[in-house]
């Protein structure tokens, strides 16, 4: 059992069992033994397989199978060999088997299935007609149920797509989809780049027949075929467990999120007038928009669990702990009264404070100027903006523009070669620039493998030969780092410089370019000369630690920016006819690089 085994009962005794050998009983029990790291590897991508794995389509007859990921399998030998077995798809690379569930390295999950079913049998166990729908008339953003699987944070980011329909249509090639046969077609944007996934509808149950996992209240396929591809790309259901809305709307929609801090009862992280300027810009650009609250939701399991003070606390508020709402409107009355709209996902529960349906602050002038009716729509409710900050966590926005020019570029985050992009503009235009790294959920990841730490430096022309600083980001070890400026037209390019200060490290990831006006931009990715990357980034953390800049003796500046992660230190020497002279400790400190005007010298520690 190089690969780990699947338990069964044989004879009445426990035996193991190969995954792809199953037992004579009713359902395999449990996968039993954590499979050794680095025991297999995908024979495309030279990758760990953290989950389910499928034999290369190309292995010739007689050799050892060659494993690789799913989503390594060309689609075209998986519609091949799937839809050659009459009468309905199998898709062969994600199976019905425990290996689809679980992570092999630590299979457990907290409420099984205990098999799979295609709609025709499971959708009547939901009181349903058993005709397949992949999409209603009316795709209705409530009653989108989270099931028995702690993804809380994926199931919110499919209730704020909810909203906007034509952002979940787009996700779905519905000219390929073929419900009648079970054939399914999903674009994901994973690691920056856009991914075709295959999936059949045979989907995890329950002993009652009904959907363990996501569904909806309607009967529509969407959402758990939904979670099935993209459970599929991380290589099992059991990946999905933990994790970040602003994550799942960027694979779902490929446009860059960003969450904000709000504070959650402890103390707001951001200024309240400040994030409230910005939400209600984001709101009429029609982004979409999702409100956490803090803690751990614990009731997705089923069964009793005993609530903590804080759960019973935000219960008696009508809230939930540890669940994403989405954000509908945000408005400013005339009395000065901030007012945000929530929804429930789930359909139900309501916040029960001020400015609830009950509650007494709700004026004949409040209710008509909002055109407000109470108790018209379940899961609806109006929240007040310091409430907001008091209870909820976190503020997550998706920067979806479909109608913005999209380039991206695959490349590597080098040290010594690095790659940017050239930005020409022939008018005023909003920009956003995003690197992403290869997602690390549901792989091996080590302490030693997580994300680079990053950052993107955004420098404007200058005269005929010279560039200043226009924007940068902080160094943030992530998955996505986005950058957002605004270009005005210029007499040469723009140089957007992503930047990873490691040396001796290589790392896939993919550039996009998100610019306003498609017909008057002009977008080149290129491989530069590392003394760009080099001063850009000391330009960066010159100018950023201004605020805390040494003087020295009148003749030089000392400069320390960054985090504790990666921290920039600038000496300028503000005289043409003196040396400056610097003893830096750094004997806490790994990977010094020092830098002498832009020139790199000999690494010492």
């Amino acid at each position: 059992f190089e690969h780990g085994f699947i338990v069964g009962l044989y004879r009445g005794v426990r035996q193991p069992f190969h995954a792809h050998c199953p037992p004579p009983s009713p359902m395999p029990l449990v996968m039993d033994q954590p499979m050794a790291k680095e025991r297999m590897m995908c024979y495309a991508c030279q990758a760990p397989i953290a989950g389910s794995a499928c034999v290369h389509p190309d292995t010739a007859a007689g050799s050892h199978p060659q494993p690789v990921h799913p989503l390594c399998v060309d689609p075209k030998a998986l519609q091949r060999k799937g839809l050659g077995q009459p009468p309905q798809f199998v898709d062969w690379s994600f199976s019905a088997t425990v290996t689809s569930l679980y992570q092999v390295w630590c299979p457990e999950l907290q409420c099984p299935p205990s098999g799979w079913s295609r709609p025709q049998m499971f959708l009547p166990y939901h009181d349903h007609d058993p005709v397949p729908v992949l999409f209603h008339k009316r795709v209705s953003p409530l009653g989108i149920h989270q099931g028995r699987l702690g993804n809380c944070w994926f199931v919110s980011a499919l209730g704020v797509l909810a909203e906007a329909p034509a952002a979940l249509w787009s996700i779905f090639r519905t000219s390929a989809c073929d419900p009648c046969r079970g054939y399914y077609e999903i674009r994901l944007c994973k690691g920056g780049w856009w991914r075709t996934v295959i999936v059949d509808d045979l989907l995890p149950v329950g002993p009652d027949g009904r959907l363990t996992f996501c569904c909806t209240a309607d009967g529509a396929l969407w959402a758990p075929l939904l979670e099935k591809g993209y459970a599929k790309a991380h290589g099992s259901y059991q990946s999905l467990g933990v994790g970040r809305s602003a994550d799942a709307l960027t694979d779902l929609t490929g446009f860059p999120s960003m969450e904000v801090v709000l504070g959650g009862g402890i103390s707001p992280k951001v200024g309240g007038d400040e994030t409230w300027s910005q939400l209600r810009h984001w709101v009429q650009q029609g982004y979409p928009l999702c409100a956490a609250t803090p803690g751990e939701d614990r009731g997705w399991g089923g069964g009793a669990h005993t609530r903590t003070a804080f759960e019973q606390k935000f219960e008696r508020l009508g809230l939930i702990v540890g669940h994403g709402y989405c954000v509908l409107d945000a408005q400013c009355l005339r009395s000065g009264e901030r007012l945000l709209k929530l929804r429930n996902p789930w359909g139900r529960g309501e916040w029960m404070g001020e400015w609830s349906d009950s509650s007494p602050m709700w004026t004949d002038a409040a209710r008509t100027e909002l055109a407000y009716r109470p108790h018209t729509e379940p899961g609806v409710f109006w929240i007040a903006w310091p409430d907001v900050l008091r209870h909820f966590e976190t503020l997550t926005v998706c920067h979806r523009e479909p109608a913005w020019l999209d380039l991206r570029a695959q490349v590597d985050l080098q040290y010594d070669a690095p790659a940017f992009a050239e930005v020409t503009v022939d008018r005023p235009t909003e920009a956003m620039f995003t690197v992403y790294q290869q997602d690390l959920r549901g792989t091996f990841a080590e302490e030693d493998q997580q994300y680079l730490a990053a950052s993107i430096t955004v420098l404007r022309p200058i005269g005929d030969s010279e560039y200043d600083l226009l924007e940068f980001t902080d160094y943030h070890a992530m998955r996505d780092i986005t950058c957002r400026t605004h270009l005005e037209p210029a007499a040469r390019p723009y140089l957007v410089i992503p930047h990873a200060p490691y040396r001796d490290t290589c790392r896939p990831c993919v550039i996009h370019a998100c610019l306003q006006h498609r017909e008057s931009c002009k977008v080149v990715f290129r491989r530069g000369d590392p003394q760009l990357t080099y001063r850009s980034c000391l330009l960066a953390a010159y100018r950023s630690g201004q605020a805390s800049a040494r003087d020295i003796e009148g003749k030089a500046t000392w400069v320390s920016a960054g985090s504790n992660r990666v921290r920039t230190c600038v000496l300028h020497n503000r005289t043409s006819h003196m040396d400056v002279q610097v003893r830096l400790d750094a004997s806490r400190s790994t990977g010094l690089v020092p830098h002498l005007g832009g020139g790199l010298q000999s690494e010492v520690t």
